[in-house]
């Protein structure tokens, strides 16, 4: 079961284990069709898709072996967005994946997500080596990696978004710790 006291603290945010608890607030950074545009699972087309997703996440939460585990950003008791980690590589390597709420971008607050996610990740998961994974046009996230110390390893990578028919290139990026 999700222990809802669980979180992860930094200067300025709060990370906790998502839930339906962050429906609504999900729904309405997820469904953003501007805000998300160049992301490879989102927009979320309707309430019931986004609350489809969260019921995973607390499903991951709950298992010894989790393949995925996704945090609510909360910045001064709200939730701004959702920071997740990807389990690859028989847990070797985690993927780093982040969305924000288009009020809340650009004031480093996926920046500091990251990186206090990294530091859990290294001392309770014992991952050592992470990556990323972005549109090419996606600057934003192109600058989150490289703050994180991220290091450009691939930029022939190709994507499919969901909100876009076109195939888009992407590029993946990495740290080792």
């Amino acid at each position: 079961m999700i222990n809802h006291n669980f979180k992860i603290k930094t200067e300025r945010l709060e990370l906790f284990p998502i839930s339906l608890e962050y429906l609504e607030s999900t729904f309405r950074y997820s469904s953003d069709k501007k805000n998300i545009k160049l992301m490879v699972f989102l927009p979320h087309d309707n309430i019931n898709e986004t609350k489809k997703y969260l019921s995973e996440c607390e499903k991951q939460w709950q298992r010894e072996d989790p393949d995925f585990l996704e945090f609510a950003v909360i910045f001064d008791g709200t939730h701004i967005g959702g920071m997740t980690l990807y389990f690859l590589d028989e847990g070797k390597t985690g993927e780093l994946g982040w969305v924000i709420d288009k009020e809340y971008q650009n004031k480093g607050f996926v920046t500091e997500a990251a990186n206090v996610l990294i530091k859990y990740a290294v001392e309770d998961f014992k991952v050592h080596r992470f990556i990323a994974q972005c549109d090419s046009e996606n600057y934003a996230s192109c600058r989150v990696a490289e703050k994180l110390g991220m290091k450009l390893i691939d930029d022939n990578g190709t994507r499919k978004n969901k909100g876009s028919d076109e195939i888009r290139k992407e590029f993946t990026f990495e740290l080792s710790c």
